[in-house]
């Protein structure tokens, strides 16, 4: 089983049947997450339409000749990628995309073209694209791919057919992570803050995410145990941690995760714990909280993310969901 058919097997198992059956469509918008496979699986489709090897009762290319090293590599002749400029996609690189799509294939009559995110498109592109979808051309298919189907011009989704890629679940995303290099508690601890595993891995590489675990974690104990210097926590430890506005953010979303793990470890919930590096500490602060006293928590942590948006600073956010919390008798 190839890497592409485990990520997506549902969508994998369709484009093999529609290649097979020769019944492909002439324009697709593929919709996910950057990382879900989306190029892959358009490259894949490519490769299959394209390959010198495949046997013709079967969908499935080779991958090894040159034609399907050419496709992978993104320097097949007759399969065309188009990726931003700079911010967006730009009218001009549509116009050049136009000239291709209005002439016959170099190695065959077919060709495929990829737009690498696609949403990104200025409105004059994608009115230029719009043109092209009205009245298709020749033996073309057309990929659009892209993070938010809803950032593209109704009139071009309702031309395209709407494949849908899923997110990994959490279990193969920490795998897919700890192949990118992370250790088992970053892997799990980022993997369920953003849904990229490129972008889990840049934000392990470019904040101090462990560190503001911890200190949350730090935190939280201080407030299980009733301690006023859980303040002292927020202004020595926390706050020095989230200088960047991201980081902010991020650090009322690590003690969500945390509050998270509290709750689904009370109901014996099935799931990877974003704190598993505490491990049976963990279990044992699950025990002590009652479900109201963490539902209550967790609506408290919300409201804060509420006042942070209205830019309200991080230490009075803080200090009202420290008070708050050591307040709660439950």
């Amino acid at each position: 089983m190839t890497t592409l058919e485990q990520r997506q097997p549902n969508v994998y198992r369709l484009f093999s049947k529609l290649v097979n059956e020769n019944k492909l469509g002439h324009a697709y918008i593929f919709e996910g997450v950057s990382g879900s496979g989306k190029k892959a699986m358009a490259k894949y489709v490519s490769q299959a339409l394209f390959c010198q090897n495949k046997a013709p009762e079967s969908a499935e290319p080779c991958l090894e000749c040159g034609i399907c090293q050419n496709i992978a590599a993104d320097q097949h002749v007759d399969t065309v990628i188009v990726e931003k400029s700079g911010a967006s996609i730009k009218v001009e690189q549509i116009r050049q995309l136009k000239s291709e799509l209005t002439t016959s294939g170099l190695e065959s009559s077919r060709k495929v073209i990829i737009i690498e995110e696609a949403d990104l498109m200025t409105t004059s592109a994608a009115n230029s694209l719009l043109k092209f979808l009205e009245e298709p051309q020749g033996d073309i298919i057309l990929f659009l791919l892209a993070t938010a189907k809803q950032n593209l011009l109704p009139t071009i989704v309702s031309r395209c057919q709407v494949i849908t890629f899923q997110t990994q679940p959490i279990d193969q995303r920490v795998v897919a992570l700890r192949q990118l290099g992370l250790t088992s508690n970053q892997a799990v601890l980022s993997a369920q803050l953003v849904e990229d595993n490129e972008q889990a891995v840049q934000l392990m590489q470019e904040t101090n995410l462990p560190e503001i675990a911890k200190g949350v974690w730090q935190w939280l104990n201080l407030i299980d145990r009733k301690d006023d210097q859980a303040f002292i926590q927020v202004t020595k430890t926390l706050l020095p941690l989230a200088k960047e506005n991201e980081v902010k953010q991020l650090t009322l979303d690590v003690i969500l995760l945390l509050l998270r793990d509290l709750l689904k470890g009370r109901l014996g919930l099935d799931h990877i714990p974003a704190f598993s590096a505490y491990g049976p500490q963990l279990d044992a602060l699950a025990e002590k909280w009652s479900t109201a006293r963490v539902s209550s928590a967790i609506e408290w942590t919300l409201q804060a993310q509420k006042m942070l948006d209205s830019y309200v600073n991080l230490q009075g956010v803080l200090e009202y969901l420290t008070l708050e919390l050591l307040n709660d008798e439950r």
